[in-house]
């Protein structure tokens, strides 16, 4: 499996890290209509990459309005079949 090119594996085992910045901020966006899964996949990026900062948004319109500061992320989960897509 190739990864794209700002994920590498890690050194040791096969689980995939946002490559280090210079100043250290990493900061993803997760986009789901269902609260649920929403909180779920905030709380792993959590705990799998400390100190990224998540943004999560119920529709398209949230996503795209987080977007539009010009904010770059380094990672974006979006539910393809959120209404709206």
């Amino acid at each position: 499996m190739r990864l794209p090119p700002r994920v590498r594996k890690a050194q040791q085992g096969t689980m995939p890290v946002l490559c280090n910045k210079a100043d250290g901020a990493r900061r993803a966006i997760v986009a789901d209509d269902h609260p649920l899964y929403r909180e779920a996949a905030c709380l792993r990026l959590e705990r799998q990459f400390p100190g990224i900062e998540v943004v999560a948004g119920g529709s398209l319109e949230d996503v795209l309005q987080q977007l539009a500061d010009g904010s770059p992320f380094d990672l974006i989960l979006i539910d393809y079949s959120m209404p709206g897509m």
